[in-house]
């Protein structure tokens, strides 16, 4: 049996980083492939991950090229030399904040205008062409600024237009289905819900209206202790203690 060294060269990794969110355990960031004829002289960038301000990280190799575990025809012992692979970090590039520039350029375009006022309006070329590129591209970062701003208005008012007509339409039909009847509104929707909705959504109404109870006789309970509450001339009795359990809409319309 012959011996001799063998390379192994890293295949299959993953760069992982410690994350807060798990407890400080290591997560996967991202995972890449090296080629067995790479050239190892070059960088390979791998970019499109959230470091998430992680300050611990490692490499995790699954594979390796020319492993000769994987060779069972093999009958030779050979000694194993891992090669290894450097490893560099670098923070993105930190966005420019549009809207704190519109500040530094009128702030800027501002005081050198006041200053070439003051010098009685005689300037050279060079700074009159700067005030005005920058107070060109004020107006236009601006102008972007409140065109953005006034798409996205556009399109939250006609949001809640379309939320609004179908609410008025829910109103009218809801008034037509219960035009004669001596019922309140929740006593018709309860019984809508136990006829035609299945167990999970009842549950959900249960749910809610409970919620909704507990936190209501929890605020009476602190401010008014169960008393009778006075308001002009109503008289509303502020029950104390827990509200009665129940499980289904049926146990709401009792």
């Amino acid at each position: 049996v012959t011996s001799s060294w063998t390379i192994l060269r890293p295949k299959e990794c993953i760069l992982q980083m410690s994350s807060a969110a798990v407890g400080g355990a290591f997560v996967d960031a991202c995972s890449f492939d090296i080629l067995d004829d790479a050239d190892v002289s070059l960088w390979h960038e791998m970019t499109e991950f959230l470091a998430k301000k992680s300050k611990s990280w490692r490499l995790v190799i699954r594979s390796y090229h020319n492993d000769p575990t994987l060779d069972r025809s093999s009958e030779s012992e050979s000694r194993r030399y891992y090669t290894g692979i450097n490893v560099q970090l670098f923070e993105p590039e930190i966005a420019i904040d549009k809207l704190q520039r519109i500040h530094i350029l009128y702030n800027a375009s501002y005081v050198l205008s006041t200053l070439v006022q003051s010098d009685g309006g005689e300037t050279d070329d060079d700074t009159k062409a700067k005030i005005k590129a920058m107070e060109s591209e004020e107006r236009l970062i601006r102008n972007n600024y409140m065109a953005h701003a006034q798409a996205v208005h556009h399109q939250t008012k006609h949001q809640l237009s379309s939320k609004s007509q179908t609410r008025a339409k829910c109103d009218d039909e809801l008034n037509y289905i219960s035009e004669g009847s001596d019922s309140l509104w929740y006593e018709d929707a309860l019984a809508w819900f136990a006829l035609n909705e299945d167990e999970e959504d009842r549950r959900n109404v249960c749910d809610a209206v409970r919620h909704n109870l507990v936190r209501y006789y929890e605020d009476n309970d602190a401010r008014y202790g169960g008393a009778i509450k006075r308001n002009k001339d109503k008289e509303i009795l502020i029950r104390g203690g827990k509200f009665p359990d129940f499980n289904n809409v049926d146990g709401l319309l009792i």
